[in-house]
């Protein structure tokens, strides 16, 4: 059962990360593209992929030093909007 609740983390941490990530390309550049129809199914299937890939790499690096590679990415979005606001 710990096994399972630690791979759980990993995953929501590896997501949490992933939509971070997502958002980022999404402000830098998804959305200065020139509007078309391909642009919103470009937008969607991006995020897909960062959803899965977010929740594949958190099931598979669920082990303690791979851990720390999403907190890094989160703590590195956090310091860039503190640094916005």
């Amino acid at each position: 059962m710990k096994i399972l609740f630690i791979q759980l983390v990993s995953i929501l941490l590896y997501t949490t990360a992933a939509v971070c990530l997502f958002l980022v390309l999404l402000n830098r550049s998804l959305i200065l593209m020139r509007d078309r129809r391909a642009k919103t199914v470009l937008i969607l299937v991006t995020f897909a992929v960062f959803i899965g890939l977010g929740a594949v790499s958190g099931s598979c690096l669920a082990r303690r030093p791979w851990i720390f590679a999403p907190l890094a990415v989160l703590i590195l979005v956090l310091a860039g909007e503190g640094r916005r606001a």
